[in-house]
């Protein structure tokens, strides 16, 4: 690219990565979880279900 080959110790752009969504959400005052497999899903899904305040 023209930045890395005319300019190449200035840099020109950030490495971008996901945020954690799970403190974003709590950050927000919502219920954020983690979940890492697909078997995981399901039953944290079914324990916040009966959740009042879940939409």
């Amino acid at each position: 690219m023209h930045q890395e080959r005319e300019y190449p110790a200035r840099v020109s752009a950030t490495d971008l990565v996901n945020p954690d969504f799970a403190m974003f959400a709590q950050a927000f005052g919502c219920h954020g979880e983690v979940v890492e497999s697909t078997a995981q899903f399901a039953p944290l899904l079914n324990a916040q279900w009966p959740r009042d305040n879940l939409r």
